[in-house]
């Protein structure tokens, strides 16, 4: 009996031992692997959680092109206007009402003295020339060569009397239909565009 007793008591115990694990035994550097990859789990995200052929997003670079521009201040008498298409404002006159008279009275002014600026007696007379002031900037125009300089000069002064208060106007000149000029009834005109 007592044989047999102490025979189902080791039968038992090796039963025992048996059932406590149904996993395999993995060696040591195998668990350490999984270890390492479940810290790694932690500090990113894995990257079967992400859709295929996605990368991660990064904030996008400036495109500004005016972001670095640096605008100088209006002088006196100007103030800023936002100008379509530009980085910095331009300047404007403070007190247009009175840009507008000024530039009238020196239109007025230009009138008076058109007839002796493209006034002439033959081709020799006339030249293709541009002048600016205060206040317009002319694209080149048949002009008489000798009363040139003195109405220019002329013109000059009343700019610098209406316009002060102006801020230059932007202007484009079209395409010149000659760079030459003549005389035709008594006015410098455009010569004729030279044959091709």
């Amino acid at each position: 009996m007592l044989a047999l007793a102490m025979a189902m008591a080791v039968g038992a115990g090796l039963f025992l031992r048996s059932g406590t694990s149904k996993q395999p035994i993995r060696p040591a550097d195998a668990r350490a692997a999984d270890e390492h990859a479940a810290d790694e789990g932690t500090a990113r995200e894995p990257a079967a959680s992400r859709a295929p052929g996605v990368a991660l997003a990064r904030p996008p670079a400036s495109t500004d092109r005016c972001a670095r521009e640096r605008c100088e201040p209006c002088p006196t008498g100007m103030r800023p206007e936002e100008a379509p298409g530009e980085c910095c404002p331009r300047c404007v006159a403070a007190d247009q009402k009175a840009c507008d008279g000024g530039r009238q009275r020196y239109e007025d002014r230009y009138a008076e003295l058109e007839a002796e600026l493209r006034g002439c007696a033959s081709d020799d007379d006339c030249t293709v020339a541009s002048f600016s002031d205060a206040c317009r900037a002319s694209c080149p125009l048949p002009l008489n060569k000798t009363a040139l300089g003195a109405v220019v000069a002329k013109l000059s002064e009343a700019a610098a009397l209406n316009c002060q208060a102006c801020a230059p106007q932007p202007f484009a000149c079209p395409r010149q239909p000659s760079d030459t000029a003549r005389c035709v009834g008594g006015r410098c005109e455009f010569g004729l565009p030279a044959p091709r």
